[in-house]
């Protein structure tokens, strides 16, 4: 029988969407977005303290999110974990990792010009985003796990730690190529180094590959996580991670390796007081698709091609731009309700598909 997932896991699921919302709508609104993003990247300093946080968090919530998605992907295999028998979690991933992928490449499709957009006069249908990284992230989890299975000799974290560290390693390589594989279609150069590899898998997979191998450390220690031992460890690893000297190209990466394992060891730290009282909170994390794929299609106006993006982009002030942020959150809070609606319909639909 799968044991209970712990809260802080869907405690930090959905305060990476919802930083990821508000982060969106207010890059996309705000008028002064690109002047003082501008001054952040050459100066260091913006002029505005308030927005340099802004800008640092900002910077945090997709690597948080994959990170996350390794670790409750992994922590949910593990549960249901057997040395001879199968284990149905594989297949649940193998279908989420599809799943993913399909809604990537789906919500990158603009029915308004349909018919330009497989002629090459659309290019970002080829695009490799979160959704196609995650996806594929996931499927790689699945692999690893199941040489692991295999062979037996190496442990799991092993694998997951040597993949982790390939693919930040690897980044500083593939950001000096114009593209690779070089002379592929696009639509494989995104997947890791092309004109519109968005989130391409190095680096981007590799916070994945993390998330996964402390999966299989909270799987293996649950009930002593908020110890003073293993809390200790995890802290000092992160401010390790976090004070790296950036003597190479790719030291940023554990940098911000070490940012979100501070964010996690506060979220496990608040463990009971989700369990407690975060009933709203945690019923958001569950949802991180319904409301990611949603999102998308209201703001950005994904698929129908018209959206927010038409009538407020870079047209808000600050206060402006703050407060609709803080009304989209609300919006989509209470949306994520009919999640399961939208499930039973779903489900409907594909049991349609499978009758003809």
């Amino acid at each position: 029988m799968e044991q209970k997932r712990l809260n802080f896991i869907d405690a930090m699921r959905a305060f990476a969407i919802l930083m990821m919302l508000q982060g969106h709508f207010i890059t996309l609104s705000f008028k002064d977005y690109e002047s003082f993003a501008n001054l952040k990247a050459s100066q260091g300093y913006s002029g505005s303290i308030m927005f340099d946080w802004w800008h640092f968090m900002r910077g945090l919530t997709a690597p948080l999110f994959f990170f996350v998605t390794g670790l409750v992907f992994v922590f949910l295999l593990l549960q249901t974990h057997s040395p001879k028998e199968k284990n149905p979690r594989v297949r649940k991933g193998l279908i989420r990792g599809c799943e993913l992928i399909f809604w990537g490449y789906l919500l990158q499709l603009d029915l308004r010009y349909i018919q330009s957009t497989f002629s090459g006069e659309n290019p970002f249908i080829y695009a490799f985003h979160v959704l196609q990284c995650i996806g594929v992230s996931l499927l790689l989890l699945i692999v690893l796990y199941l040489i692991y299975k295999k062979i037996k000799k190496i442990p799991l974290t092993i694998y997951y730690l040597f993949t982790g560290v390939v693919f930040f390693g690897l980044w500083s390589e593939l950001n000096y190529l114009e593209s690779f594989p070089k002379n592929s279609p696009q639509l494989l150069q995104n997947i890791f180094k092309g004109p519109y590899a968005i989130f391409p898998m190095i680096p981007w997979a590799g916070f994945t590959m993390f998330g996964g191998l402390f999966g299989v450390i909270i799987n293996t220690y649950k009930k002593k996580l908020a110890s003073i031992p293993l809390s200790a460890g995890l802290l000092i690893t992160a401010i390790i991670l976090k004070c790296l000297p950036d003597v190479l190209g790719f030291i940023w990466l554990f940098t911000r390796l070490g940012e979100v394992l501070l964010i996690t060891f506060i979220f496990i730290q608040l463990e009971r007081w989700f369990t407690k009282k975060g009933e709203l909170f945690l019923s958001v994390g569950k949802k991180t698709l319904f409301i990611y794929i949603w999102h998308n299609i209201l703001l950005y106006g994904m698929i129908l091609g018209f959206g927010l993006n038409n009538i407020i982009k870079q047209k808000l002030s600050a206060l402006q731009a703050i407060i609709g942020a803080i009304l989209f959150l609300i919006i989509f809070i209470n949306f994520s309700k009919l999640s399961p609606f939208f499930d039973n319909l779903k489900f409907r639909v594909f049991k349609f598909l499978r009758i003809l």
